[in-house]
């Protein structure tokens, strides 16, 4: 054990000592004497993410027919399905080689039995265009604004969402028709009031209410989604307690942002994750170090400053040992105390950034 760990043991025992009288939420939710609450000394800053579809699909210039399915992927950010509703119609992406942005640069579909020459929403035909966003990283992102392309006087677009799966009950988002005012450049952009994108479903299609759906195709592109995600802590700390109790139910949101960790050299899931949290440390100093590794590493994913160098002296210590209950891994209490006390010091908020306010 090195000279400054004991001096970061030692000082952790003092502070809680010294701080008897102060309280702070535990993962019970009550006062608990021992620690304190700082005021949050970084704003929660929200990181927006565009989807320009043509470019992250990157199939170069000219008009691709991409089938009933396709998968765009934007690492680390995840990725969004496309699919369409069956009847008769392939998906599409065409501009590739023009500006982002670009009116003419986007997804739409395409009428098999026409040979496929349209390559837009509502193009020769009644074509939908479904995204699935579920899969959208980090775990909390909403979805904050559609862009359109190519409306063109009197031509149309209707979207709608579903958050009871592919085949749910879909509820209307947005729609209408370009007036040469609403459509700037035969551009629309749809501000969305923050849907999270967890489970999130939407559903592009023709507008036949549209006043020139008989004299035109009433078509458009797919040009970007813009999706963001907000840190809960913002810079401040929670407990390992708060990660516990704050993993998705029904009574709690889900606050996680990220859906699984390295601990050591093994990366655990979600669900593994929980069970390692809800297991009783039971003289086991791997259990007790690993509480606090997990709550410090998912403050860090959402916004706080890493407490140096602690986490990595962490994961060297565990190195290849895998955590009960996922596996059989031990380590006695007197080589972890002084990590395990650090971290948690930490992420009460006695060092570090301080505690968040619950």
């Amino acid at each position: 054990m090195s000279a400054s760990l004991l001096a970061r043991r030692a000082l952790t025992a003092a502070g809680i000592a010294g701080l008897a009288l102060a309280g702070a939420c535990t993962e019970q939710g009550v006062m608990d004497p021992g620690t304190t609450v700082k005021p949050n000394l970084i704003i929660a800053q929200a990181t927006d993410v565009v989807w320009d579809f043509a470019g992250l699909l990157n199939l170069g210039a000219g008009v691709h027919n991409l089938g009933l399915t396709a998968t765009v992927n934007n690492a680390p950010n995840g990725h969004i399905d496309l699919s369409t509703d069956g009847s008769n119609t392939d998906l599409t992406s065409k501009g590739q080689e023009l500006p982002v942005g670009n009116t003419e640069r986007g997804l739409g579909v395409c009428t098999v039995n026409t040979g496929c020459i349209g390559d837009e929403v509502g193009d020769h035909g009644t074509g939908v265009l479904f995204m699935n966003l579920t899969n959208v990283l980090p775990a909390g992102s909403v979805l904050t604004q559609i862009d359109l392309g190519s409306v063109q006087l009197a031509e149309g677009w209707k979207v709608s969402y579903s958050i009871t799966g592919l085949g749910g009950t879909y509820l209307p988002l947005s729609s209408g028709e370009g007036n040469g005012v609403n459509n700037s450049g035969d551009n629309i952009v749809i501000s969305v009031p923050s849907l999270p994108t967890a489970n999130l479903f939407l559903k592009f299609e023709k507008n036949t209410a549209a006043s020139g759906n008989l004299s035109t195709d009433n078509d458009y592109v797919v040009k970007s989604l813009t999706t963001s995600f907000t840190p809960p802590g913002g810079g401040c700390t929670f407990t390992w307690g708060y990660w516990k109790n704050h993993a998705g139910t029904k009574h709690q949101p889900n606050a996680w942002p990220v859906s699984s960790l390295t601990l050591g050299t093994v990366t655990y899931t979600k669900t593994q994750l929980l069970d390692i949290l809800n297991t009783s440390v039971t003289g086991n100093g791997l259990v007790s170090l690993a509480h606090q590794l997990i709550a410090a590493k998912l403050n860090v994913a959402a916004g706080a400053s890493p407490p140096s160098p602690d986490i990595a002296l962490a994961d060297a210590l565990i190195g290849g040992l895998v955590i009960p209950p996922v596996g059989s891994g031990s380590l006695d209490p007197s080589v972890t105390s002084a990590l395990t006390d650090a971290l948690d010091g930490w992420n009460t908020g006695l060092t570090g950034p301080g505690h968040c306010a619950e």
